[in-house]
């Protein structure tokens, strides 16, 4: 079974990553969600017991000493950059 887009997606609704100083789109496939959720099953119930960060989807990361940004699909956040009740 296969889904058509029934219309153009626009820019600002597109997912990008920012590399070189330029906007880079950031596809992500059906086999890359699926991944990821297996991912967060996984380790979602140990991190809700110890509770030493979070697991944040797809957001777009400004990361110390890096002159790009990036969107990876899953990431782990430790609680000491940014705490559960921020």
């Amino acid at each position: 079974r296969r889904l058509f887009l029934t219309r153009a997606i626009e820019d600002d609704e597109k997912s990008f990553e920012v590399i070189g100083g330029r906007f880079e789109p950031r596809r992500r496939s059906a086999y890359d969600s699926w991944c990821v959720n297996q991912l967060y099953r996984e380790l979602a119930p140990h991190l809700r017991k110890t509770r030493p960060g979070q697991l944040m989807f797809g957001v777009l990361l400004d990361l110390p000493r890096e002159k790009n940004f990036y969107r990876p699909d899953l990431a782990f956040v430790p609680d000491a950059v940014w705490p559960v009740g921020r």
